[in-house]
């Protein structure tokens, strides 16, 4: 926490600079002009090497470009979406309207299964239901995705890293329609189903409900099957150490690994709460007893629940 401490400074200093830049230009942070904001940060240091990294929170000159519009062509993201290089996928993201035709053609085309699945990421970040078909295929088949990447980029030697099948699972948030109940039922059935799986499929229910206001009891009668049997029975490694890495770093001396264990089952009662209200059933009783928990944040999150609850 102390390491970081001086980001967060910085992270601050940027959104206030922003925030004022959006009241004086009348718009939203994501329309502010960069140049200004980034001629703001020259003057406060937040963007300059003329110190040493002990006068300065930085450690490197930021490149001007990076707060500038990229000089990539589509044709260019394509290539690099091709390839898994780079940033074109998120250009490619930027310029929906421009590129949507071909980001479909590629994933209808039978090309390698990780370019169709990068369409597939896209066309969900879209709001296309399109890739629902290609996503819950990743979902069934348990799709691993990096089989040909490099062994420290892998999920099992990089916790930032996950599976296709969890970064599918993620993306249906996006896109999902009543189709992919049949595979919400059966992946929730598992006994084994992973704590963070079972978050996200209650989050894909909760923006399914909410894109489907008027939705036949049929399907919210199988939304709420769903939803009971992500708290049937305990998610895998829930109670766990409240870090990234699922091991201590092998630097550190047994004496320096403290045993900290937290309870984080209240993430999945809460992403199921959330869905329940969503689609207008009662919010499961196991909820209440979070009103109560000794963790303020836990408390506040089930505190708003219930007021929504109560609302109707």
């Amino acid at each position: 926490m102390l390491r970081q401490q001086r980001d967060i400074q910085r992270l601050g200093e940027v959104a206030g600079y922003a925030a004022a830049l959006a009241i004086k230009h009348h718009c939203s942070a994501r329309d502010i002009p960069y140049a200004e904001l980034r001629r703001l940060l020259e003057v406060s240091g937040a963007l300059s090497v003329d110190r040493s990294p002990m006068e300065s929170f930085t450690w490197e000159k930021v490149p001007a470009s990076y707060f500038e519009q990229s000089t990539m062509t589509l044709d260019e993201a394509l290539a690099e979406m091709l390839s898994g290089s780079g940033m074109g996928l998120y250009q490619l993201y930027l310029n929906p309207e421009a590129v949507r035709p071909r980001v479909a053609e590629l994933l209808a085309s039978p090309r390698d299964p990780a370019v169709t699945f990068r369409a597939a990421a896209l066309l969900a970040m879209w709001g296309d239901s399109a890739a629902e078909r290609r996503l819950l295929e990743a979902v069934e088949a348990r799709e691993y995705g990096f089989d040909d990447a490099s062994a420290d980029r892998r999920p099992e030697a990089d916790p930032r890293v996950v599976p296709h099948h969890m970064v599918a699972l993620t993306l249906l948030r996006r896109c999902c329609t009543v189709e992919a109940l049949a595979v919400f039922e059966r992946l929730s059935a598992d006994p084994l189903l992973p704590h963070n799986a079972r978050t996200a499929v209650a989050m894909s229910l909760e923006a399914l409900a909410r894109r489907h206001a008027s939705m036949p009891a049929k399907y919210s009668g199988r939304i709420q099957r769903v939803l009971g049997n992500l708290l049937a029975t305990p998610a895998p490694q829930t109670i766990r150490n409240p870090k990234r890495w699922p091991d201590p770093p092998a630097t550190l001396a047994p004496t320096d690994r403290v045993p900290v264990l937290e309870d984080f089952s209240w993430q999945i009662h809460l992403s199921v709460a959330k869905a329940e209200v969503a689609a207008g059933l009662p919010v499961h009783r196991a909820a209440a007893a979070f009103l109560q928990d000794p963790r303020a944040l836990v408390r506040k999150a089930f505190a708003s629940i219930a007021r929504l609850s109560a609302r109707g």
